[in-house]
């Protein structure tokens, strides 16, 4: 089983990267175009997914209208429904199914998902982990840390689904433990847990978050579930997917052998990321996901970004005891 490793990046490290492939996702953010605005390195195929249900948002446009008329891009974005996952995976296959392996020998790949659904992003992973290169595989997910302008007005919680390569496997361990991240979405998480009825709860905030009040903004947010659901939080930074994988490994670890694990990852999605990434290294944790849709709220980035490089390989680095 081939193993997903993390490390934090710079962006100087960044710029230094020639891509095979670039994955930018158009959405109705201000965010959603700022680090495409400022990436310089080269890129031999560049991708841009849109969102169907956002088609007639007039922010949406000006940012569609920015990848098919830039110098710099030329696309135009490939529209997909939020669960069109076989629309996407189709899209990948056909981007990598003619690479030749240049002098490097290695397949390199940047996303920027500051604007993507986690269902996108880990479906994009997912790809990476079962596509065989023929040759290593670097890929470099980028964040545009935003400023959530309007309070989050999100819709009806949809049913929950298992992300793409996060299933884990049927145990018959009699206990679930349940991670949850928390953002700003005070009912997702309590009607989900009411879902999975964990025997043990735990939760991760960041700290530090996007700006300096988020933190304390996501406790009182879920004061209800840190109250009557959790039985312990735990913080991690929102810019080091690194730092946060390693904690949400710390948080499982013990309870491999004796529970299924379950993440849900509500909070920020350098959060989701790592525990999309940890759902995919080990077989016993899944993890789940209920949308509650797009607040439709400006996001303004804050020109911070945080850079993970995610390479593929053979086998965990991890010695299990």
């Amino acid at each position: 089983m081939s193993y997903l490793d993390v490390n934090d990046l710079s962006i100087e490290e960044l710029d230094s990267t020639e891509y095979d492939l670039s994955i930018f996702a158009c959405g109705y953010e201000e965010r959603s175009i700022f680090f495409p605005g400022l990436f310089s390195s080269a890129s031999s195929k560049v991708i841009v997914f849109g969102f169907s249900d956002s088609a007639e948002n007039s922010d949406y446009k000006l940012n569609s209208a920015f990848y098919s008329h830039s110098s710099r891009y030329k696309v135009d974005p490939i529209v997909l429904g939020y669960h069109d996952v076989n629309k996407l995976f189709a899209t990948l296959l056909d981007a990598v199914e003619n690479f030749v392996a240049g002098p490097a020998d290695s397949f390199k790949v940047l996303v920027d998902y500051s604007s993507m659904p986690r269902l996108w992003y880990s479906e994009i992973l997912n790809f990476i982990k079962s596509y065989d290169f023929g040759v290593p595989v670097v890929c470099d997910f980028v964040y545009s840390v935003g400023e959530h302008v309007k309070a989050y007005t999100g819709s009806q919680l949809s049913d929950p689904i298992v992300l793409p390569g996060c299933g884990g496997i049927s145990t018959y361990n009699k206990e679930t433990v349940g991670i949850f991240s928390l953002g700003f979405n005070e009912g997702g998480p309590i009607c989900l847990h009411r879902k999975i009825e964990p025997d043990k709860t735990f939760s991760l905030i960041a700290r530090p978050g996007a700006l300096e009040d988020y933190t304390e903004k996501a406790i009182q947010c879920n004061k209800v579930f840190l109250e009557s659901c959790s039985m312990g939080t735990v913080y991690a930074p929102i810019d080091s997917v690194e730092r946060s994988y390693s904690i949400l490994r710390e948080m499982f670890y013990p309870y491999l052998q004796v529970a299924s694990v379950v993440m849900v990852p509500f909070g920020p999605k350098p959060h989701a990321l790592a525990s999309i990434l940890a759902a995919m290294n080990y077989p016993e944790v899944a993890c789940l996901y209920s949308s509650m849709g797009g607040s439709g709220a400006a996001v303004k980035p804050t020109t911070e970004v945080v850079i993970s490089r995610i390479k593929k390989l053979d086998a965990s680095p991890y010695i299990r005891f």
